[in-house]
């Protein structure tokens, strides 16, 4: 399997954040993990990639949790969506909401979410969109990435 360079997990939930990050780090598909507690963290962080002239050469997954406090993930989406100077094509934003409605989704989408999972998404899931979008892989396809993986159990120690 080829690595991406980062993932920036954005959840309020520090149990949550570090099991996602613990499956993540078993597969060994990023170089870097980063745990933002808020949007606003999460868009610093691929800001200052930028500002280094990093996210030219970097590939990003950004699992974005809606409902972070202080800069929740739609303020995220507004300044992501607002940020030209950014190289958009190199970072995949994956929402992690079971509770979007079909018009929240669509208006995410349009300001550059590029996939939708429930929180109890699994590491094959999100190994299938990493192949698939950065690296055109023909890994074995998912034909629903909210219900073809038995979740993992992330909730539990």
């Amino acid at each position: 399997m080829q690595k991406i360079d980062q993932v920036i997990i954005v959840g309020k939930n520090s149990d949550f954040t570090s099991r996602i990050k613990s499956s993540i780090e078993s597969t060994g598909m990023a170089e870097q993990i980063k745990l933002a507690l808020n949007g606003g963290h999460a868009f610093l962080y691929l800001d200052h990639l930028h500002l280094g002239k990093k996210l030219k050469e970097s590939k990003i997954l950004v699992l974005l949790d809606m409902n972070t406090p202080i800069v929740d993930g739609w303020d995220f989406l507004k300044d992501y969506a607002n940020a030209s100077q950014l190289e958009k094509e190199n970072v995949i934003i994956v929402i992690m909401n079971e509770h979007l409605s079909n018009e929240e989704k669509s208006k995410a989408s349009k300001m550059g979410a590029n996939y939708f999972l429930f929180s109890s998404f699994t590491v094959n899931a999100l190994t299938y969109i990493v192949q698939k979008h950065f690296f055109n892989s023909t890994v074995r396809k998912i034909r629903n990435c909210y219900e073809t993986f038995r979740p993992l159990r992330l909730g539990a120690a």
